[in-house]
């Protein structure tokens, strides 16, 4: 299969797509002033023990503070012993290097913990948690060997390594570099930890390039963006960790929009958008609340009991792998029901099952199926990584966008157009909100750049409606 990467940089806001076979499989979406991220290491400080929660609340200097749980604050057997209280591992006021194990999401802040890891694609570098752990996956002993020969060497003191399925075909002077790399990294988290007061940010997340990589399972033919500058830097991400993986890197030259000319741009206006359809005729129709995700599956023909279990299973099947899709394209996590269609016998109940299982790919281990219920709904959980699609675009409650995901559009849009008809002036009709996001809030300083090579200042056209969630852009001749 074909995996291809592309990256759309604009004012403030970076844009990443990946795609199999032309299909858009997942996406990141990184705005300038992200205080915290997955896998972030920061040296925060304790400023509230919470006995009833057993957990510790952490400054990192961000506008939320992060969520220390007793069970992901020590190394224990959780097969024998139990977490020990918070109130035994600190005290507040104290200092604490932690992980961001989970992004803050609504009114949450991040979740964090003490058993840090630092990944790269075929290592994981665990401090404070020594020895080699090779994957079960890993099952020939004269690679299980090999690999605990290699590695052994070349561990920092105190520190243990998780070795990754690939591993086993990678080439041992590669491996040796992954851990060499891996190991400074760790090594100036120390140093810096030692110079900087808390809170402070000690070793910054993966780069969202390192996070879709990760995702893909296997090699990634192509990555592609707008700019050079962001073509070296992601060229030096791939040298660097991902040689064997990765094909060549290279910025477009077009002067349309780069998810234009790749055929992206209506799969990712499909995210905003609640159903999904599908080849057969039927949709799924997913409503995302804070407790529960509910996902519909739609026949779209009527009845689908007088259509027969053979139509029932059908559809199914279909819904079952774009289902997979979606949940990780739009980072869908926490509890997850499925009504499907109605289906009587168990083996194709099993069918559907196997289907959607199969469909999370080598991502399935933050996702735990637990089957159809007694009242024939379908339920899952996903751990919690990341923000969803939806609540980094949409507002809550409703299917509107959010004003800042419309005014970063608006930005992108009119660095194109400048670029596309140079001197041009820009007429900008949208939303009141949006417009005052433009011209006296944080994307002030955005649109002043982006003014100075307009002919003229941009006009802003406003609507006062409530449901005006769009925007439209014209030229001035």
């Amino acid at each position: 299969m074909s995996t291809e990467i592309f990256v759309r940089v604009g004012p403030g806001e970076t844009r990443y797509a990946m795609t199999v076979e032309g299909l858009l499989t997942r996406q990141f979406i990184h705005r300038a002033g992200a205080t915290t991220s997955l896998g972030a290491v920061y040296r925060g400080r304790i400023i509230k023990i919470h006995h009833g929660l057993n957990a510790a609340f952490v400054d990192l200097g961000s506008e939320k503070e992060g969520f220390l749980p007793s069970a992901d604050a020590q190394v224990f057997d959780p097969a024998r012993e139990k977490p020990k209280p918070i109130s035994t591992l600190f005290s507040e006021g104290q200092t604490v290097v932690v992980q961001v194990q989970r992004e803050g999401y609504e009114e949450k802040g991040p979740r964090l913990t003490t058993r840090i890891n630092v990944a790269s694609h075929h290592l994981v570098l665990t401090p404070s948690q020594p020895g080699i752990f090779l994957s079960k996956k890993i099952d020939d002993e004269d690679d299980r060997a090999r690999l605990q020969e290699l590695l052994s060497a070349k561990l920092p003191l105190d520190c243990g390594v998780i070795v990754r399925t690939e591993a086993r075909e990678a080439d041992a002077e590669h491996l040796l570099t992954e851990i060499g790399q891996l190991s400074q990294k760790w090594l100036a988290v120390l140093d810096t930890d030692t110079i900087r007061d808390a809170p402070s940010l000690l070793m910054d997340p993966p780069s969202p390039l390192e996070y879709l990589l990760a995702a893909t399972g296997g090699p990634c033919q192509k990555i592609v963006t707008n700019t050079k500058g962001m073509e070296l830097l992601l060229s030096d991400i791939v040298e660097n960790f991902y040689p064997a993986k990765v094909g060549k890197v290279v910025s477009s030259r077009d002067q349309i929009d780069i998810f234009e000319a790749y055929d992206l741009l209506d799969q990712w206006a499909a995210l905003y958008k609640p159903s999904v359809l599908l080849p057969s005729g039927g949709r799924v129709v997913i409503d995302e609340a804070a407790a529960v995700t509910a996902i519909d599956v739609d026949s779209g023909g009527g009845s689908s009991s007088r259509r027969g279990e053979d139509f029932a299973l059908a559809t199914n099947l279909e819904a079952a792998t774009e289902i997979g899709r979606q949940i990780q394209l739009r980072e869908l996590a926490g509890q997850i029901i499925i009504d499907f269609l109605p289906l009587k016998r168990r083996e194709n109940q099993n069918s559907v099952k196997r289907v959607l299982s199969q469909s999370f790919g080598s991502a399935n281990r933050d996702v735990r199926i637990l089957g159809f219920s007694a009242m024939g709904l379908f339920e899952l959980t996903r751990r919690r990584r990341r923000n969803s699609f939806r609540n980094l675009n949409l507002t809550r409650g409703s299917s509107a966008r959010q004003p800042l995901s419309i005014a970063y559009d608006i930005l992108y849009r009119l660095k194109y157009e400048d670029r596309v008809h140079p001197g041009k002036a820009m007429r900008i009709r949208c939303a009141s909100n949006v417009a005052t996001l433009l011209r006296h809030g944080n994307l002030k300083p955005y649109l002043a750049d982006i003014e100075k090579q307009l002919a003229s200042p941009v006009e802003f056209e406003t609507e006062s409606r409530h449901d005006f969630d769009t925007f439209e852009l014209s030229v001035i001749s």
